[in-house]
């Protein structure tokens, strides 16, 4: 009973708990997919859906901010790989291009030692490294397109009427009260956080009215209920062991026997020896 009522509690743990999309902002939104591996075209089509696109690491700045919030989400040693909007135009070590049409010339980049090399020919595709003690941690690499990793979103500000304050001051100098609107800086809103259900590869985190999620929503209210009953009866049951209730015995039955009645002579017939007939 005790590991049923722990899968229990698991699961609808995780049914509930699922992450939602979180966007980092800094000048750019920018969004961690931490999902299943996917290819690129997967990764282009999914940051599409957000109406954004692969990021692109142009500054020094962007690239410390990204690595940032991919080190809160997985502070341990294990590799993770990211796609970024970074592209191969043509075989030459500067041949990139991001994904507004600009040119990696003389701009910031970050490869790792001896990359892009273009190895199997077909590298067209760039990701970042997440080796936390290792030297390729936070380098590009250029690999094939086909390969599965996760990835990196970006998307411009949408702009936030709720971000604007309005303050009514009196001026003494004045009969009527002076109306502003305060706007917030840049760097006042930079370095936010932003949350979001809109990621098409993270459909088991999202709320939106679609099949799977009614059928979740139904399955998880199937599932805390169930929770409910079985810690009732657990309660119940222990609450009768503290208290010794134990079922009445079975009421004791006398057992009747009839006494058997023997013949006097033993069932044998006797004849009477003056009654022969001669």
């Amino acid at each position: 009973m005790k590991h049923w009522l722990i899968f229990v509690v698991s699961f609808c743990f995780v049914v509930i708990s699922k992450g939602q999309v979180t966007w980092h902002k800094l000048g750019f939104e920018y969004y961690i997919y931490t999902g299943g591996k996917v290819n690129y075209q997967a990764a282009v089509n999914a940051c599409t859906s957000m109406n954004a696109t692969l990021a692109r690491i142009k500054t020094k700045q962007v690239q410390d901010f990204v690595m940032e919030k991919i080190k809160l989400l997985y502070p341990g040693t294990t590799w993770k790989h990211f796609y970024i909007g970074l592209n191969r135009i043509n075989s030459s070590s500067t041949g990139f291009q991001w994904n507004d049409g600009t040119i990696v010339t003389s701009g910031y980049t970050n490869w790792y030692p001896g990359e892009p090399n273009n190895d199997s020919g077909n590298e067209n595709c760039v990701v970042l490294f997440h080796r936390i003690g290792l030297s390729s941690h936070g380098k590009w690499n250029d690999l094939p397109c086909s390969g599965k990793w996760r990835y990196i979103c970006e998307r411009s500000v949408e702009k936030d009427t709720t971000t604007q304050l309005q303050t009514t001051t009196n001026i003494q100098s004045t009969d009527k009260p002076t109306t502003y609107d305060k706007t917030l800086t840049d760097t006042q809103s930079a370095f936010t956080t932003t949350t979001t259900n809109n990621d098409p590869l993270e459909q088991m985190k999202t709320c939106e009215f679609s099949t799977i999620h009614v059928v979740m929503s139904s399955l998880g209210s199937i599932v805390g209920t169930s929770v409910v009953f079985i810690i009732g009866i657990l309660i119940y049951c222990k609450k009768r062991r503290n208290h010794d209730v134990t079922a009445p015995p079975p009421p004791k039955q006398e057992l009747y026997l009839e006494p058997i009645r023997h013949d006097i002579n033993d069932g044998y017939v006797t004849f009477d020896r003056t009654d022969r007939r001669m």
